[in-house]
C-alpha cells in the first residue's frame, strides 16, 4: 500500500468517528468537540501529508494549501482543553475563562497565518521536496503556539487530576490516568515541534507531525472505548453498533473511492486525488446524516414555524419498533435526552423513555373517535405499532386499508370488520398501501417532533 493511501484511510477514519458521535446526538457539545479534533486532525494528514507533496511544482497552490490547513494544528489545542473541561463536569469559572481566552488566541494565530508573514514565512522559502511539499520559513509569533499547548494541556491535567481524586473506583480512575499521559504527551510534542519546525531538519519537522498529533490519541481513545469516559456523561459511544456501522460505511465508501482510484486518478492525476479526499469525506458525512436531512425537510414540509426536530424519523421509527426490546431501546437517542434523564427512577431510563413515549402517543388522541380522519388514523398507526407490537397486516385491516395478507382476506366474512372502515363521505377515504405508507411517515414524524417539543421545554 502506497503512503498515500494509508493517509488517505487514516484521515478517512478519524473523520468517521467524529461524524459517528455527532450523528448519535447532534446537540452535545461534547461531541462537536469531539468532532472538530478528529476533522482538524483528518484534515492535517490528508491535505497536508498526502496532497500538498503533489503540488511542489506550483507555488501559488503550495500556498493556498497552507492557508486551508494552518487552522488544523492550531484549532485542536483549545478543543482538547474543552473535551477535558466536558468529560471531567469541570464548571470552574476560572478554568473556563483560560478557555475562552485560548480560543481567542488560537483564533487569532489562524488569521495571522493565513493573512500575513508573523506565524508563517511565505516570502522565505527553505526548500521544496517532492516528498513531502514547501517548508517555509517560521515567524516571530511561531513560538505562541508553544505558549497555549503548555498552557491548554496543564490546564487539561488540572482537571483531569482533580476529577480523578474525586473518584474512589479503580476503573472510573482508570479513565482518566489515560487523558492524564495523552495530555503530558502533547506537552512534550508540542514543544519538541515548536522547536524542530524552526530548525533546518525538514524531514524531521514534516514526518513526526502527524504521529505526535495522533499517538496521544491512541490513550484517549483507548479510555472512551474501555472505560467509556464519555458514554458515562452523555452515552455517545455504543461499541457493537459502532463496529458494525463502521463495516457499513467502509463497504459503501471504500468500494466508490477504488473505482475512482482505478478509472478516474491514472487520467486526471494529482487534482484526482484532492477530488477524491473531497468526495470521501462528503460521501462519509451525507451518509451519516442523511436521517438528519431528511427529518429536516420534514420538519419544513409539515411543522413550519414549530421548530425543528431533535431526534431522527429514523430513531423514532426504532423506537416505537423495539419499544417492548429493552435492550435496543437503551441505545436509543431518546434514552440520551434530559427529560427521560429527569423522570428516570433510580437511573431506569429504558422505564422513563417507554412512559414518555406514550404520553407522547396519547397526546394525538382525537375527541371524535373513532371517526375515520387522518389524524385518528395517525394515532392508531402509532399505537398499534408501539404499544401493541402490530404487524403491518393487522394495522392494514384494523384502519381500512387494502393490502393485507390473503389470509385476512380468506376469512373476511368470519371474522369482525375493520375498527376504521369507511361509513360516509366525511371519512378519510384513501384506502391504498401507499397511502398508509405516507400516513405511518407523517405519524413518525409528528411523535418526533412531539418528542422534540417536549426535550426543548424540559427544565
Amino acid at each position: 500500500m502506497s503512503l498515500f493511501w494509508f493517509q488517505f484511510i487514516v484521515s478517512a477514519f478519524l473523520f468517521w468517528v467524529g461524524v459517528y458521535l455527532v450523528s448519535r446526538n447532534i446537540r452535545s457539545k461534547t461531541a462537536w468537540v469531539i468532532f472538530f479534533f478528529l476533522f482538524s486532525l483528518s484534515w492535517y494528514i490528508l491535505v497536508v501529508d498526502a496532497i500538498t507533496p503533489l503540488f511542489t511544482d506550483d507555488r501559488l497552490t503550495s500556498v493556498f494549501l497552507y492557508h486551508l490547513t494552518n487552522w488544523s494544528y492550531i484549532l485542536p489545542i483549545p478543543l482538547l482543553l474543552h473535551f477535558a473541561l466536558l468529560v471531567t463536569q469541570n464548571y470552574k469559572k476560572s478554568i473556563w475563562i483560560q478557555l475562552w481566552f485560548i480560543y481567542f488566541i488560537a483564533i487569532l494565530l489562524i488569521i495571522l497565518s493565513s493573512t500575513s508573514n508573523l506565524v508563517i514565512d511565505y516570502s522565505s522559502l527553505l526548500i521544496s521536496d517532492e516528498s513531502f511539499g514547501e517548508f517555509y520559513k517560521r515567524g516571530p509569533l511561531f513560538n505562541a503556539i508553544a505558549l497555549i499547548v503548555v498552557w491548554a494541556m496543564s490546564a487539561s491535567l488540572y482537571a483531569y487530576i482533580t476529577a480523578r481524586s474525586k473518584v474512589n473506583d479503580s476503573r472510573r480512575r482508570a479513565k482518566f490516568l489515560l487523558p492524564i499521559i495523552a495530555s503530558v504527551l502533547y506537552i512534550i510534542s508540542g514543544l519538541f515541534l515548536v522547536y524542530v519546525y524552526q530548525t533546518d531538519n525538514y524531514f524531521l519537522a514534516v514526518y513526526s507531525t502527524s504521529p505526535l498529533l495522533i499517538v496521544p490519541v491512541f490513550f484517549i481513545a483507548v479510555s472512551i472505548f474501555h472505560y467509556g469516559l464519555i458514554s458515562d456523561i452523555e452515552g455517545l459511544f455504543e461499541i457493537k453498533e459502532f463496529i458494525y456501522l463502521s463495516c457499513a460505511i467502509a463497504l459503501i465508501t471504500l468500494l466508490p473511492a477504488m473505482v475512482f482510484s482505478q478509472h478516474i486518478i491514472p487520467e486526471v492525476g494529482r487534482n484526482a486525488q484532492a477530488i477524491l479526499g473531497a468526495f470521501v469525506f462528503f460521501y462519509i458525512f451525507s451518509h451519516s446524516f442523511y436521517d438528519w436531512f431528511t427529518t429536516f425537510l420534514r420538519d419544513l414540509l409539515y411543522n413550519t414555524g414549530k421548530g425543528f426536530s431533535l431526534i431522527t424519523d429514523s430513531d423514532v421509527s426504532n423506537l416505537i419498533k423495539d419499544f417492548h426490546v429493552p435492550e435496543k431501546l437503551e441505545v436509543n437517542p431518546l434514552t440520551k435526552f434530559k427529560i427521560t434523564k429527569q423522570a428516570a427512577d433510580n437511573g431506569k431510563l429504558v422505564d422513563s423513555a417507554q412512559a414518555i413515549v406514550r404520553e407522547a402517543i396519547e397526546y394525538f388522541k382525537q375527541s371524535d373517535y373513532p371517526r375515520r380522519t387522518k389524524q385518528n388514523l395517525k394515532y392508531q398507526i402509532l399505537k398499534m405499532l408501539a404499544l401493541d407490537s402490530a404487524e403491518e397486516g393487522q394495522i392494514l385491516w384494523e384502519l381500512g386499508f387494502d393490502g393485507y395478507p390473503m389470509k385476512i382476506l380468506a376469512g373476511e366474512n368470519q371474522t369482525r370488520k375493520p375498527l376504521f372502515r369507511i361509513e360516509s363521505m366525511s371519512d378519510y377515504t384513501a384506502t391504498s398501501r401507499n397511502a398508509f405508507i405516507a400516513l405511518k411517515k407523517e405519524a413518525i414524524h409528528d411523535l418526533a417532533w412531539r418528542l422534540s417539543y417536549l426535550e426543548r421545554h424540559s427544565n
